[in-house]
């Protein structure tokens, strides 16, 4: 792996950062990262109060603050601010029309406000060419991995799983996975939580499987950095799940069709064959190069230092 050559040390830097999170457990892990991240790099804070960042916030005066909200934006944000406004988009992007209503309307209505942003920080290069095409100003920036928080591989667990998912029953997946339940039976593990407890039972899997609700191309980003923590092998609709190179870090499948459903069981059997725990080894070596504190270093300071 090599490194962007850009000097990031805070007297090289105009702008101080921080990084509101909303109060959701599901981002426990990946918040935990930021924070131990931040504290190494310096002039970066992580902030909890989201549902309190109201219009009135003296930060938002502030022309040396790049103010990073993840997942979330505030419903009101002043019109005369001086702070940059930044938001770390980690939901799918596509044809609204193809999507369940959660995902079309949280879309449509950030679709609404783009303008509004300094910047958009998409996890994979189709959630960033999605608000260049809408004549936002985005970039790419992977969220990166942090072995002691989100855990290691244990090379040793015994794998009692052929597959295991993690996820709400919704969407395209109402009816994919009741077919690999069907087929797969005892050998099928549906994990229910998030975090290190999710990638810890991923390890007693030999691979394990994401199909999105809709059929968006981009790669659920969050999910990436969980299987860099586990021995299990990530087994995927062909979806772009950069910087995972396909074939080499994980197992890409043609996309399930619902009026044959069995024909995408048929080939996740046939992936379960090959050799998976080589697989998930060159996964873990190359992706945890890319660590929390590396993806702010190499791709997020430059972008924001870039803003003028």
């Amino acid at each position: 792996m090599v490194y962007a050559v850009y000097d990031s040390s805070v007297a090289k830097r105009r702008y101080r950062i921080t990084y509101v999170f909303p109060p959701n457990y599901v981002f426990d892990e990946i918040r935990l990262s930021y924070e131990r991240a931040a504290a190494r790099i310096g002039n970066i804070t992580i902030n909890h109060d989201y549902y309190y960042w109201t219009p009135e916030k003296k930060e938002w005066d502030d022309p040396d603050l790049a103010i990073i909200f993840w997942c979330n934006i505030p419903w009101v944000v002043p019109a005369r601010r001086k702070a940059k406004f930044v938001f770390q988009y980690v939901e799918s992007v596509g044809d609204p029309e193809k999507m369940v209503p959660e995902q079309r309307k949280w879309l449509t209505y950030y679709m609404t406000r783009s303008k509004e942003l300094d910047l958009f920080i998409g996890g994979t290069p189709p959630v960033r060419d999605f608000w260049l095409h809408r004549g936002s100003r985005a970039i790419v920036a992977p969220i990166g991995h942090d072995p002691q928080v989100m855990g290691t591989p244990d090379w040793t667990r015994e794998k009692t799983y052929d597959l295991g998912f993690c996820g709400l029953l919704v969407g395209r997946r109402e009816w994919i996975l009741p077919a690999i339940a069907r087929r797969l039976g005892k050998r099928f593990l549906n994990i229910q939580g998030f975090g290190r407890f999710r990638n810890d039972a991923f390890n007693s899997c030999k691979a394990m499987l994401y199909v999105g609700h809709a059929e968006e191309d981009a790669f659920a980003d969050m999910r990436l950095w969980s299987a860099v923590s586990t021995s299990a092998a990530l087994v995927t609709e062909n979806r772009d799940a950069w910087p995972a190179i396909p074939g080499v870090h994980y197992v890409p499948l043609y996309p399930a069709k619902k009026e044959n459903p069995e024909e995408f069981v048929d080939a996740i059997e046939s992936a379960l064959k090959m050799p998976l725990v080589d697989m998930a080894r060159r996964m873990h070596k190359d992706l945890s190069a890319y660590t929390a504190e590396r993806c702010m270093e190499e791709f997020t300071i430059p972008a924001i230092e870039a803003l003028g």
